[in-house]
């Protein structure tokens, strides 16, 4: 007989109490402020996405494949 027996050979079933576990813990207005940082931080990046691109192509003269290579490495 083994004295300590592995957890997932007892056939016991146990429950739960999960009255107490809030699923959405964010209120709106904090998820709406999220959103609105989110949204900003992505507005600056295809920002900076765009400026690079055409910085690679026009004043550095890239082709379009080498300049994406460039911004798909960083």
């Amino acid at each position: 007989m083994i004295d300590n027996p592995s957890p997932f050979e007892n056939n016991e079933v146990k429950v739960v109490d999960t009255s107490h576990i809030q699923r959405d813990a964010l209120e709106k207005r904090h998820m709406a402020a999220y959103a609105i940082g989110h949204f900003s931080n992505d507005l600056c990046a295809a920002g900076w996405f765009f400026y690079l691109s055409y910085f690679l192509t026009f004043v550095l003269g890239f082709s379009g494949e080498q300049a994406g290579i460039v911004i798909l490495a960083g």
